[in-house]
């Protein structure tokens, strides 16, 4: 009695899902894979037709550097050498060309500049069309300024356009 069994249903096979359904996620994967691959291949290419394109134009730039526009940063860059050099030679603070932009009123034009070492003073011709604008500049640069102290002036002359031109002299504290 020990072997008898009281079951009602009937004893089936084990079914192969769990084997067919491996095979159908490894066909599944090497899909996927194959999807991969193929998208980095033309990844691939598409990133080497790229850089092959800007290669050519660094090459050209290059190029046209080499040939011309080397001269004009050189030509640059020499007078930059220059320029620091004169404002050191000269000991001209760049402040002092502001402070100038700053003082010279409307209707008032510079038409030459120089700067003497010796007194420490720059001085400007200045064109206007009346006295009394040429009166207004003389009093703004005697302004209380940090800049600037005694102010002198020149001679007065008519140039071909029939403007005043009066040299004005500013020196520098």
């Amino acid at each position: 009695m020990a072997n008898i069994n009281l079951t009602t249903t009937e004893k089936t096979e084990v079914s192969e899902t769990a084997i067919s359904g491996g095979i159908v996620l490894a066909v599944i994967l090497i899909v996927l894979i194959l999807i991969v691959y193929g998208t980095l291949y033309f990844w691939k290419k598409d990133l080497t037709d790229k850089t092959k394109a800007m290669q050519t134009q660094y090459n050209t730039d290059l190029e046209s550097f080499k040939k011309g526009d080397s001269k004009i940063v050189l030509d640059f860059r020499n007078r930059l050498d220059i320029a620091k050099s004169l404002i050191v030679e000269r000991n001209i603070p760049v402040l002092t060309f502001s402070e100038l932009e700053n003082r010279i009123i409307a209707g008032v034009s510079i038409n030459s500049y120089s700067y003497d070492s010796t007194k420490n003073q720059i001085v400007v011709t200045c064109v206007a069309d009346s006295f009394k604008i040429v009166a207004e500049q003389i009093a703004n640069f005697k302004k209380d300024s940090v800049y600037f102290g005694g102010i002198t002036t020149g001679e007065t002359k008519y140039n071909q356009n029939k403007k005043i031109e009066i040299p004005i002299g500013v020196e520098i504290k």
